[in-house]
Protein backbone atom coordinates (compact mmCIF):
# COMPACT_ATOMS: atom_id res chain seq x y z
CA UNK A 1 0.00 0.00 0.00
CA UNK A 2 1.38 3.57 -0.89
CA UNK A 3 0.26 5.70 2.05
CA UNK A 4 2.19 2.57 4.40
CA UNK A 5 5.00 2.75 2.50
CA UNK A 6 4.97 6.86 2.45
CA UNK A 7 4.56 6.17 6.41
CA UNK A 8 7.41 4.21 6.66
CA UNK A 9 9.28 6.24 4.47
CA UNK A 10 9.05 9.19 6.92
CA UNK A 11 9.72 7.64 9.91
CA UNK A 12 14.21 8.49 9.69
CA UNK A 13 12.29 12.17 9.68
CA UNK A 14 10.78 11.66 12.83
CA UNK A 15 13.85 10.47 14.16
CA UNK A 16 15.71 12.88 13.48
CA UNK A 17 13.62 15.62 15.19
CA UNK A 18 14.07 13.23 18.24
CA UNK A 19 17.36 12.98 18.41
CA UNK A 20 17.42 16.57 17.78
CA UNK A 21 14.98 17.26 20.84
CA UNK A 22 16.84 15.29 22.70
CA UNK A 23 20.30 16.96 21.92
CA UNK A 24 18.93 20.00 22.97
CA UNK A 25 18.09 18.84 26.25
CA UNK A 26 20.77 17.66 26.81
CA UNK A 27 22.55 20.57 26.51
CA UNK A 28 20.83 22.54 28.44
CA UNK A 29 21.01 20.09 31.23
CA UNK A 30 24.78 20.12 31.37
CA UNK A 31 26.48 22.97 33.20
CA UNK A 32 27.78 26.17 31.26
CA UNK A 33 31.36 24.97 29.62
CA UNK A 34 31.46 20.92 30.24
CA UNK A 35 33.19 19.03 28.32
CA UNK A 36 30.08 17.77 25.75
CA UNK A 37 28.80 21.06 25.39
CA UNK A 38 31.29 21.22 21.88
CA UNK A 39 30.35 18.25 20.85
CA UNK A 40 27.10 18.11 21.20
CA UNK A 41 26.49 21.96 19.71
CA UNK A 42 28.31 20.11 16.65
CA UNK A 43 25.88 17.39 16.76
CA UNK A 44 22.94 19.82 17.22
CA UNK A 45 24.21 21.44 13.74
CA UNK A 46 24.72 18.24 11.33
CA UNK A 47 20.98 16.84 12.17
CA UNK A 48 19.86 20.08 11.82
CA UNK A 49 21.44 19.98 8.41
CA UNK A 50 20.61 16.41 7.72
CA UNK A 51 16.68 17.51 8.42
CA UNK A 52 16.92 20.15 6.36
CA UNK A 53 18.10 18.64 3.93
CA UNK A 54 15.54 15.23 4.24
CA UNK A 55 12.89 17.78 4.53
CA UNK A 56 13.50 19.38 1.56
CA UNK A 57 13.88 16.23 -0.55
CA UNK A 58 10.50 15.41 0.77
CA UNK A 59 9.03 18.87 -0.43
CA UNK A 60 10.48 18.06 -3.75
CA UNK A 61 8.88 14.66 -4.00
CA UNK A 62 5.62 15.90 -3.25
CA UNK A 63 6.09 18.78 -5.84
CA UNK A 64 7.02 15.78 -8.53
CA UNK A 65 4.32 14.06 -7.25
CA UNK A 66 1.64 16.78 -7.74
CA UNK A 67 3.30 17.14 -11.15
CA UNK A 68 2.79 13.80 -12.47
CA UNK A 69 -1.45 14.01 -11.12
CA UNK A 70 -1.62 16.72 -13.59
CA UNK A 71 -0.12 15.42 -16.34
CA UNK A 72 -2.03 12.15 -15.90
CA UNK A 73 -5.22 13.96 -16.72
CA UNK A 74 -3.87 14.79 -20.64
CA UNK A 75 -2.57 13.03 -23.60
CA UNK A 76 1.04 12.44 -23.40
CA UNK A 77 2.71 15.44 -25.13
CA UNK A 78 0.22 17.86 -24.61
CA UNK A 79 1.74 19.30 -21.42
CA UNK A 80 5.01 18.28 -21.40
CA UNK A 81 6.92 21.74 -22.09
CA UNK A 82 4.48 23.02 -19.16
CA UNK A 83 5.97 20.28 -16.97
CA UNK A 84 9.46 19.44 -18.40
CA UNK A 85 10.35 21.92 -20.12
CA UNK A 86 12.42 25.72 -19.46
CA UNK A 87 11.51 26.71 -15.75
CA UNK A 88 9.75 23.34 -14.68
CA UNK A 89 12.61 22.33 -11.72
CA UNK A 90 10.85 25.00 -9.54
CA UNK A 91 7.12 24.72 -10.76
CA UNK A 92 4.65 23.86 -7.92
CA UNK A 93 1.26 22.94 -8.37
CA UNK A 94 -1.11 24.75 -6.61
CA UNK A 95 -4.61 24.68 -7.19
CA UNK A 96 -7.10 22.93 -9.82
CA UNK A 97 -11.11 24.06 -9.90
CA UNK A 98 -13.61 25.02 -12.64
CA UNK A 99 -13.50 28.18 -14.58
CA UNK A 100 -15.70 30.16 -16.84
CA UNK A 101 -14.41 32.05 -19.29
CA UNK A 102 -16.58 34.49 -21.27
CA UNK A 103 -16.14 34.94 -25.05
CA UNK A 104 -18.54 36.40 -28.33
CA UNK A 105 -20.35 33.81 -28.32
CA UNK A 106 -21.18 33.27 -24.23
CA UNK A 107 -19.39 31.21 -21.44
CA UNK A 108 -17.16 28.47 -21.72
CA UNK A 109 -16.73 25.94 -19.13
CA UNK A 110 -12.98 24.93 -18.71
CA UNK A 111 -10.52 23.42 -15.87
CA UNK A 112 -7.70 25.44 -14.78
CA UNK A 113 -4.64 24.16 -13.27
CA UNK A 114 -2.44 26.75 -11.42
CA UNK A 115 1.11 26.36 -10.78
CA UNK A 116 3.34 28.62 -8.93
CA UNK A 117 4.37 30.62 -12.48
CA UNK A 118 1.67 29.38 -15.13
CA UNK A 119 -1.77 28.65 -15.56
CA UNK A 120 -3.26 25.86 -17.85
CA UNK A 121 -6.67 25.68 -18.93
CA UNK A 122 -8.43 22.34 -20.82
CA UNK A 123 -11.70 22.11 -22.48
CA UNK A 124 -13.99 20.66 -19.25
CA UNK A 125 -15.66 17.92 -21.58
CA UNK A 126 -12.65 16.69 -22.79
CA UNK A 127 -11.07 16.71 -19.57
CA UNK A 128 -14.40 15.26 -17.56
CA UNK A 129 -14.32 12.42 -20.87
CA UNK A 130 -11.40 11.73 -19.98
CA UNK A 131 -11.78 10.92 -15.98
CA UNK A 132 -14.74 8.79 -17.06
CA UNK A 133 -12.71 6.89 -19.12
CA UNK A 134 -10.32 6.19 -16.53
CA UNK A 135 -13.42 5.31 -13.72
CA UNK A 136 -14.59 2.94 -16.55
CA UNK A 137 -11.77 1.10 -17.46
CA UNK A 138 -11.43 0.76 -13.15
CA UNK A 139 -14.67 -0.54 -13.52
CA UNK A 140 -13.37 -3.01 -16.09
CA UNK A 141 -10.76 -4.28 -14.66
CA UNK A 142 -12.39 -4.61 -11.16
CA UNK A 143 -15.13 -6.85 -13.07
CA UNK A 144 -12.23 -8.84 -14.36
CA UNK A 145 -10.28 -9.99 -12.11
CA UNK A 146 -13.10 -10.68 -9.25
CA UNK A 147 -13.61 -13.71 -8.54
CA UNK A 148 -17.66 -15.04 -8.53
CA UNK A 149 -19.39 -15.48 -5.49
CA UNK A 150 -21.52 -18.42 -4.36
CA UNK A 151 -24.54 -18.30 -6.32
CA UNK A 152 -22.64 -16.95 -9.73
CA UNK A 153 -22.80 -13.28 -8.94
CA UNK A 154 -19.91 -10.91 -8.07
CA UNK A 155 -19.00 -9.51 -4.89
CA UNK A 156 -21.21 -6.87 -4.07
CA UNK A 157 -23.47 -7.01 -7.32
CA UNK A 158 -27.31 -7.79 -6.52
CA UNK A 159 -28.75 -11.23 -7.50
CA UNK A 160 -30.26 -11.73 -10.26
CA UNK A 161 -34.24 -11.91 -10.21
CA UNK A 162 -35.04 -15.45 -10.95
Amino acid sequence: DAAELRRVLELPLSHLRRHEEAATELRYALPRGHSADAPLLALLARLALTHGAAEAAAAELRRRRALRGVRRRFKPGEVEALLEGQGAAGRAFVHAGPLLKANKVGRLSRVYFLFSDAILTAEEARFITRLLNELIKQLIHAIMTAEEAPGGSLPGSLPLSQ
